[in-house]
């Protein structure tokens, strides 16, 4: 059977309805221990069964569930053991497992739809899973548990659904990809998130499975059938940045599609190449047909501090086999799907990209053989499966509304079961075990899966806590019988782009460096080897999520001389004082050069970290004398060169100006009223009172504010750890255009008036 008519055949199904053998897995449990699971509460605990008790006001909560469908929520009580959550959202989520014979259809919970800022247990989205097409009931959470150790991948745990006193059944709780998950795989988890599949409700026209990064055109309306972007108000944003991918991925080189000879330039410029080979590995390797082997059933994730479009997994309940359609364009079927399945699709431009060059090509194989020897251990998988079936059992013999028979919920772990109902396209699901022993020894045979004799011995990082600046030296030794060809270190700066540098060998050793960094930065970095014949290792194996690591030691800044730019106002609870561009009303803060000279901005900083002085560069321009300039602490760095990656807190912390080398001013700030601003009184120059009447952009004038007429001491140290509501600050100088310091003046006798929404250097 084609790519294309089995897509076609899966379509019309769901249209009608709608290391090796170790006991464990030992580097994954290694891995998997080191990993955080989750906010407090531990929601998704594998070894638990929660009770789930919904409580609807209407007993007819069925039909009210059928009649939102999965565009809208219905009202209920939740009670998860000691957690009480009033007016949480529920309804139907899946598409051909909402169909089943039985009341136990799928759900998805949503805490925050009626109660903003409403969590269980530290999530707004929980699924629950009925268990569609998987009598064994373990297939999802064996897949995710043994991939989580190498890429982003939900958390699951078996929940017993209670509704309206009545005993629903037993279900399997996932964890949603949204924020509280991208913000656990991503330093800032304020990206764009984007779902491959058409969005939910009416208008939208028949589901397909095309949302694979085709090249539709550049109208993105084009789009808008194929992907759904999760993330409020970013829907133009992230439709564009499917569009551009699509270009560099699938488009004609006509059209502003990339030549073949360009694709290891350009791809890495749109697409987190290393994650995407990561996913591809492990959808082939799992035989996890539903996902973007199938052109749908993924997600993407455009992550701000690279710029990059990142590949998530998502639901695998058909792991296994579990979707068996035939083959795939010649390239097997069942367990032996070959791992360059779909190499040369046009429908699958990620698979037909990515494994066309060579280095990304052996690296795919690279990853394949990681999750192979420690994912994807028959023996391993049996005994987590029986223990995920034990936790079960007692449940579902209980299970008034179970999909399947307790025979062959206990028979599908090791061997196949047919069914006629609640089963998928093909009514068979595949015995797990049966499945993993015939697969693995089957790739275990290719000779391009075969393992280089090659090992780390040695590993160090010279020093081994890096300073400001300071470069840092990375030694590697290996041993076995295939040489190194060729190394190369990979490191990555605060979660951003990967740079790469050439380890050349030394005696014995193979050595490199990586540059030195701002003070507080985190530096994530791994070696990546070729032997002569074309195979690639990774040290460590688990790159992705396992990389070594450090943390730039956060400079000593030294306090500069008193000068002529000071901080002069700031508020952190902006309600209605004043709004920026967009019209929002942000922090702020206000810069006053109080001298009779200009000063350049250019080499000055704003923060409100102290390991991380340099967070925010002012931008390169003049201020002069008397002037004064608005910066906005929004976290918005996006909408402008005044707007400054971090936002003020309302409960106090502290505020610095530096640059390159000192400290310029530093405020330490207690406790905040909205709508009230720290102000200098006199301007400029006196000490820092509360000021009911915000004056940014222009002198600071506060009638209520008790008389003062010194101008504050400067002291040599800030103090820190202020009670709540006090104010310290130290003014010292800044840098002028010249680079001299300057002595403080007297204040103007008329100081200029200047709100700067955005600058011209």
């Amino acid at each position: 059977m084609t790519t294309k008519l089995a897509l076609a055949v899966l379509a019309t199904l769901i249209a009608c309805a709608s290391v090796a053998g170790s006991p464990w897995p030992v580097l994954g449990r290694e891995l998997a221990e080191g990993l955080d699971l989750g906010p407090a509460g531990e929601l998704y605990d594998p070894e638990l069964v929660r009770d789930f008790d919904f409580t609807f006001t209407s007993p007819d909560w069925e039909r009210q569930l059928s009649a939102v469908g999965d565009v809208g929520n219905v009202r209920a009580q939740l009670r998860v053991g000691a957690e009480e959550l009033e007016d949480v959202g529920v309804r139907y989520k899946g598409l051909s497992s909402t169909f089943v014979q039985s009341r136990k259809k799928p759900l998805n919970l949503s805490t925050d739809s009626f109660v903003p800022g409403q969590r269980l247990l530290g999530y707004d989205t929980v699924n629950l899973n009925n268990g569609y097409s998987d009598p064994s009931f373990v297939r999802e959470a064996l897949t995710t548990e043994m991939l989580r150790p190498y890429m982003p991948a939900q958390q699951t745990s078996f929940a017993a659904v209670d509704v309206n006193g009545e005993h629903l059944g037993l279900y399997l709780a996932a964890e949603q990809v949204e924020g509280t998950f991208v913000s656990e795989w991503f330093p800032g988890g304020d990206g764009i998130l984007i779902k491959a599949d058409p969005p939910a409700g009416p208008g939208m026209g028949a589901r397909t499975f095309h949302s694979a990064l085709e090249w539709e055109g550049e109208d993105a309306s084009a789009y808008e059938p194929l992907y759904e972007v999760k993330s409020d108000g970013m829907e133009g944003a992230g439709l564009a940045a499917i569009v551009h991918a699509a270009r560099v991925l699938d488009a004609p080189v006509l059209e502003g599609g990339t030549a073949d000879g360009d694709v290891a330039t350009a791809v890495p410029e749109v697409l987190d190449v290393d994650r995407a080979l990561w996913y591809l590995a492990a959808n082939n390797l799992f035989v996890n047909y539903d996902s973007y082997y199938f052109g749908h059933n993924y997600y993407l994730y455009l992550a701000p501090e690279d710029g990059l479009l990142h590949m998530l997994l998502w639901d695998t309940s058909l792991s296994f086999g579990g979707l068996e359609l035939g083959s795939w364009d010649g390239d097997g079927q069942g367990p032996r799907v070959h791992p360059l399945a779909l190499e040369d699709s046009d429908e699958r431009p990620v698979v037909r990209r990515l494994l066309s060059v060579g280095e990304w090509r052996a690296d795919y194989l690279a990853h394949y053989r990681i999750l192979l020897a420690s994912a994807f251990d028959p023996d391993a998988l049996a005994s987590r499966g029986a223990e995920l079936q034990a936790l079960a059992r007692p449940r579902l013999e209980t299970d008034p509304n179970r999909l399947f028979t307790l025979a062959e919920f206990d028979r599908n772990l090791y061997e196949e079961v047919r069914s006629r109902a609640n089963m998928g396209p093909g009514g068979s699901s595949p015995g797990v075990v049966e499945f993993a022993r015939e697969r693995s020894e089957w790739l275990r045979s290719l000779p391009l899966l075969a393992d280089p004799d090659q090992r780390l011995e040695e590993h160090t990082l010279q020093p081994a806590a890096p300073g400001h600046a300071e470069d840092a030296l990375v030694t590697a030794r290996f041993g076995g019988t295939d040489a190194v060809a060729s190394a190369s270190l990979v490191y990555r700066v605060d979660g951003g782009r990967p740079s790469t540098v050439t380890l050349t060998p030394d005696g014995g050793a193979w050595r490199a460096v990586i540059p030195g960094q701002r003070g507080g930065s985190s530096v994530a970095y791994y070696v990546r080897v070729e032997t002569a014949d074309g195979r690639s290792a990774f040290y460590p194996p688990a790159n992705l999520t396992q990389s070594w690591a450090y943390d730039v030691a956060p400079p000593e800044l030294p306090m500069a001389e008193p000068g002529d730019l000071v901080v002069n106002e700031l508020q952190a609870l902006n309600d209605s004082t004043v709004a920026d561009e967009e019209g929002e009303y942000d922090d702020w803060v206000e810069l006053h050069n109080r001298g009779d000279e200009a000063i350049s901005l250019a080499g000055l900083y704003l923060s409100d970290d102290a390991t991380d002085p340099w967070a925010f560069p002012l931008p390169d321009a003049t201020l002069g004398a008397g002037e004064y300039l608005l910066v906005w602490c929004d976290n918005d760095p996006e909408q402008g060169p005044l707007h400054a990656p971090f936002a003020l807190s309302g409960d106090g912390e502290s505020l610095i100006l530096s640059s390159d080398d000192a400290i310029v001013d530093q405020v330490d700030f207690g406790s905040q009223e909205t709508d009230v601003s720290l102000a200098r009184l006199p301007d400029g120059f006196g000490a820092w009172v509360a000021c009911t009447t915000p004056t940014p952009g222009a002198a600071n004038s506060c009638p209520d504010a008790p008389p003062t007429d010194e101008p504050s001491e400067t002291p040599t140290d800030t103090p820190t750890g202020q009670p709540t509501g006090s104010v310290t600050s130290t003014a010292a100088a800044s840098a002028t255009a010249t680079g001299t310091p300057n002595e403080p003046t007297a204040p103007p006798e008329e100081p200029h008036r200047l709100y700067l929404p955005a600058l011209e250097g």
